[in-house]
């Protein structure tokens, strides 16, 4: 059977690149937002976000800087009356990378 999650987070992600590198920033904006099975967006929601660079905390919905990194971004949300979220945002070489390797 297939298993429902019931509370979503949803990343804003334009480009999370892996490493940093000579042309663009070390550091990637995430806005995290959360929503329940109806799609309602929910606020107040406590969520972490773990990568090889360090971990971050943010109310969602919110912004938050994180650390850019070759491996991919784990988000963990909570909050008291839903089930808990989990998402895997994976990470991908972005433009910025490319030119490094020119380089």
């Amino acid at each position: 059977m297939k298993k429902v999650i019931h509370f979503l987070a949803l990343l804003g992600l334009s480009s999370l690149t892996g490493c940093a590198s000579i042309t663009t920033s070390s550091m990637q904006p995430v806005a995290v937002s959360a929503k329940d099975i109806q799609g309602k967006q929910l606020s107040q929601v406590d969520c972490s976000l773990k990568n090889e660079k360090g971990q971050w905390t943010v109310k969602a919905p919110n912004t938050v800087h994180v650390h850019k990194a070759s491996g991919d971004l784990n988000v963990e949300c909570k909050k008291a009356g839903q089930p808990d979220g989990k998402l895997r945002a994976i990470s991908r070489a972005g433009v910025g990378m490319y030119g490094n390797v020119l380089i």
